[in-house]
Formats: structure tokens, C-alpha cells, sequence
């Protein structure tokens, strides 16, 4: 199976976030997804950019979309994130997990896969 790939780099600033938004709705809409599916593509991408944002000295958020038939993969490269948990993060984590498949969290990236 031949995937696409779109990256995209913003500048890990609140104001830029609506951009990745668009951009993702974009993407998930060129792969026919309904817009319910739609809005909580954009809200897991939201959460994940703030635990990226929550991490220290971040420069950019680094998104990777990997196009397939029947499934999109998103991938939120970070560095430096606070070892600790707080609420707000952990908050962050459920939400991504409630509307997302597969989700990974690791030191380096946030994973995430969401299916037709």
C-alpha cells in the first residue's frame, strides 16, 4: 500500500494553532471523512498540540500525515516535554484517546491513527 505524506511545521505558538486545524479538517476532508469524524480529528489535534506546547524550549510543533486508503495517520514530533504529569496533561491524553484509534505517547511523539 502506497501512503502519502504531508509534513507541516508551525511555530509552537497558541495563536498558530487554528492553522493546523484547518489544515488537518483539509486532509481529513480530502479523504472523505464525515464531519463528525472531522471535528474530532481537529479536537485531538488540538490536545496534542498542547502537550506539545506544554513541553520546554519547543521552537516548532512538527506534524507528519501519513495518507492510506482507509486511514490517516497523524504524528506530532516533540522534544524536551516536562517528566511530570499534571492534570491539565492528563486531561489532554484521555481526550485524544476517546476520539482517536491507536494512539501512542511517547518522549518524542504523539501517534495517532483514525479509520474510515
Amino acid at each position: 500500500m502506497n501512503r502519502e505524506k504531508i509534513y507541516f511545521s508551525i511555530p509552537a505558538k497558541a495563536e498558530f494553532l487554528s492553522v493546523i486545524r484547518l489544515t488537518t479538517s483539509a486532509i481529513g476532508s480530502k479523504m472523505n471523512f464525515d464531519i463528525d469524524t472531522l471535528e474530532d480529528l481537529k479536537m485531538a489535534i488540538s490536545e496534542m498540540s498542547n502537550i506539545a506546547l506544554s513541553s520546554v524550549e519547543i521552537e516548532n510543533l512538527e506534524f507528519e500525515y501519513s495518507l492510506g486508503d482507509s486511514d490517516l495517520e497523524v504524528i506530532l514530533k516533540k522534544s524536551k516535554v516536562k517528566d511530570r504529569e499534571d492534570e491539565k496533561l492528563m486531561m489532554s491524553k484521555m481526550i485524544i484517546e476517546a476520539l482517536m484509534e491507536n494512539v501512542e505517547f511517547s518522549k518524542d511523539f504523539i501517534k495517532t491513527k483514525l479509520y474510515k
